[in-house]
């Protein structure tokens, strides 16, 4: 008789990593979501949020031993390769499969497997790939009744890999390295199931409500931004869901009480005329009074047209990429945005009423003191909601990665060190001190500059869709950051 066969999906406790003054939401991990969602039709299937559980190394590997699943899946990023190479150097390896998803395997393949040591890892879009890992799992445990030999299943692997009947996989077998390119991506995104929201322990939240969940209503990036390393995963071509799915998740949502949305899109407004659709339904539905939600877009994909009816349907903040201050510097990391495009998009923004967030990046190798302090000066005329500054940081399978190896411009290579928000890693004309005082000064001066401070704090207090009680705990938050620093 064949046991019941266990997988369990983990994250890692980044949080403390990557926070800074305006990056304090605590989110579910979707990736893992929708693969824990697809594996229940199949198994045994557990999901652990160890990142909003704030699980030490210790805790975790002591969680995933006590679990006795059978296949362990890892999802990680460049700033967690210790913990995760920490972690399975704890876990009990006999009769179980490790596997490690995510942007870091997919992008540092070698690497994650000789240096962190899981039996195999995905690559890319990891939904297909971790159902057809399970399938053939069980296919192998149905002909053994003395468990799953790992050698044996990667041989099994090999043979699906040279067939061509999937890709995107990693593994050693007898010594020798097989390294599948991912090109396969799902064609239907309204073939993924709902994932379930049903939390339980978990509390999730940002800084307009503690009501909330993410949803991923398009996939592949189409931009040739030389700093993104997104397209490694689902690919470059732009892959959409209908209205009528995402509409159905989000009152899928909200029967499990969570009425806010933050579309972690990286251009929401790709494909005006599908947004439109999508805002008409959900006003046509009635949702829009039902639900608060955020998005991320590019300044080039919007008008004024567009962002009133957003507003409209209920959307509470818009997130640009606006990265630098000059029409040179955009060119430089091929944005394929000018000034004109922001200051335009800005304006709309905040003519129709929805609240908008700045991403910026400083510290790039050419970068001087005068253009940072430009940076500052442009930061301060824009009349933003909240801010967020990144350092350059040559992310693995990027343009900027390439372009800092080739010219011996990467200083520090201990990935734990690539947070983009703390230290430089990259040769620069300012050390990372210099430029850690200058951008912290760029955000006090943003948010604690009197007038600016003022109305902005108005304008988020008038908003009916933010919790009050969720502002606050961000308010004290930001203060907390600064002046216990």
């Amino acid at each position: 008789m064949v046991k019941m066969v266990k997988i369990l999906f983990s994250n890692l406790n980044y949080q403390k990593k990557v926070e800074s003054f305006s990056l304090i939401s605590k989110v579910p991990p979707l990736d893992l979501m929708y693969c824990h969602e697809i594996c229940k039709k199949y198994m045994k299937s557990e999901l652990l949020d160890a990142n909003n559980l704030e699980l030490s190394n210790k805790e975790l590997a002591k969680s995933i031993n006590d679990a006795s699943s059978d296949i362990i899946v890892l999802s990680f990023d460049v700033y967690s390769v210790n913990d995760v190479k920490e972690v399975i150097s704890n876990l009990k390896r006999e009769n179980r499969i490790i596997v490690c998803i995510g942007m870091f395997p997919t992008t540092n393949p070698e690497f994650t497997l000789k240096e962190i040591k899981p039996d195999v890892i995905i690559k890319g879009e990891p939904e297909i790939r971790v159902e057809f890992f399970v399938k053939r799992y069980l296919r192998l445990c149905n002909k053994s009744n003395s468990g799953i030999i790992l050698k044996d299943f990667k041989k099994e692997l090999k043979k699906s890999i040279k067939n061509g009947e999937i890709d995107g996989f990693g593994f050693f077998f007898d010594s020798e390295l097989t390294d599948s390119k991912p090109l396969k991506y799902i064609k239907d995104l309204d073939l993924l199931p709902y994932p379930s929201r049903d939390y339980k322990n978990y509390r999730y939240s940002n800084p307009f409500s503690s009501k909330i969940t993410v949803i991923k209503a398009q996939r592949g990036c189409p931009s040739n931004c030389t700093y993104c390393d997104a397209h490694n995963l689902y690919g470059k071509e732009n892959r959409i869901r209908s209205v009528d799915n995402v509409i159905g998740e989000i009152e899928f949502c909200l029967r499990q009480d969570i009425n806010f949305f933050s579309f972690i899109d990286h251009t929401f407004t790709v494909k005006k005329k599908w947004c439109e659709d999508l805002c008409n339904k959900i006003i046509e539905k009635g949702l829009n009074k039902k639900i608060g939600w955020i998005a991320l877009t590019r300044v080039d994909s919007v008008d004024q047209k567009l962002l009133k009816l957003m507003k409209k349907a209920g959307c509470v903040m818009i997130g640009y990429g606006i990265e630098k201050c000059s029409n040179n510097g955009l060119l430089d990391i091929k944005k394929g945005t000018n000034l004109k495009m922001i200051n335009g998009a800005l304006k709309n923004t905040r003519n129709v009423g929805i609240l908008s967030m700045g991403y910026f990046i400083m510290g790039f190798p050419e970068q001087t003191l005068k253009n940072l302090l430009d940076l500052k000066k442009y930061i301060l005329s824009l009349d933003l909601d909240f801010i967020q500054l990144s350092l350059a940081t040559p992310l693995p399978g990027t343009v900027f990665y390439e372009y800092c190896e080739k010219n011996n411009l990467i200083i520090d290579n201990n990935f734990e060190d690539y947070r983009f928000l703390n230290k430089t890693v990259i040769k620069t004309k300012l050390s990372s001190r210099e430029l850690i005082k200058i951008r912290d000064d760029m955000v006090f001066r943003f948010y604690f500059g009197l007038i600016g401070g003022i109305k902005r704090i108005s304008r988020l207090v008038l908003n009916k869709k933010i919790s009050k009680i969720q502002l606050i705990k961000t308010i004290i938050h930001v203060f907390s950051k600064f002046f216990s620093s």
